[in-house]
């Protein structure tokens, strides 16, 4: 499969920075054989080795959310404060350096203890023409690869937690890139929620059209973003 990020146009190029596979990422993914579930397994086991639970941790807020896949991979300690961002970052460039299409799905629900709106980061991959869902968990220091979408994984993993889905080519294309957005998306999140389902469709009826996210899956996605539409 060719490279799909140069056949990007700019507006969707620009957001496929962080996830870009350059030497040393192609080098790490030739260990990864056989098929593109396995491939992800394979992908969980590496990002979950590079960056454990246990990996110190960097509260600088003019870094979080800012790491390339790059970056990450060469400079594992320390890493951002959300696990989940840098981990899903290098998945999904280890995932396209295998040729296998990724994209990053980006969890919301309302947090009652911190009252605010807080998010965790997957990945959606696919599969036998079908989308399967590599997930990292902070808590118990593993990760998971399951049929099905996101939707359908942290219904089990992250119930009462998650309402809304937001999908991107990877953390910046969802328009959270410092500190002082993450701040303005968790305090104002249920005031543009219907904006935020409409970005979402948008994004993802781009990314079908530019081959980020293969036509056979497309429509579900679609079809799923507009069950949030008011």
């Amino acid at each position: 499969m060719a490279k799909r990020k140069k056949f990007l146009p700019p507006a969707l190029k620009k957001h496929a920075k962080r996830v870009a596979v350059n030497p040393t990422l192609e080098e790490i993914a030739l260990q990864f054989k056989g098929t593109p579930k396995s491939i992800a397994d394979q992908v969980g086991n590496f990002v979950m080795g590079h960056l454990p639970n246990s990996a110190k941790t960097e509260n600088h807020k003019t870094r979080i959310f800012q790491r390339s896949a790059a970056e990450i991979v060469e400079r594992a300690h320390p890493i951002g404060r959300f696990h989940c961002v840098d981990r899903s970052t290098l998945a999904i460039s280890l995932l396209h350096a295998s040729h296998v299409p990724a994209w990053v799905v980006r969890g919301i629900g309302y947090n009652q203890k911190f009252g605010k709106w807080i998010f965790h980061d997957a990945v959606e991959f696919v599969h036998n023409r079908e989308i399967h869902t590599l997930d990292f968990f902070f808590d118990e220091n593993r990760h998971t690869v399951t049929k099905g979408p996101a939707e359908d994984q942290f219904s089990k993993t992250h119930p009462n937690r998650t309402t809304i889905f937001l999908r991107g080519i990877d953390t910046s294309h969802l328009g959270i890139n410092t500190w002082e957005e993450y701040e303005a998306f968790s305090n104002s999140f249920f005031k543009r929620h219907q904006d935020e389902v409409r970005a979402n469709l948008s994004r993802i009826e781009q990314m079908a059209k530019h081959g980020v996210i293969p036509k056979e899956v497309a429509q579900q996605l679609i079809s799923n973003a507009k069950k949030h539409l008011i």
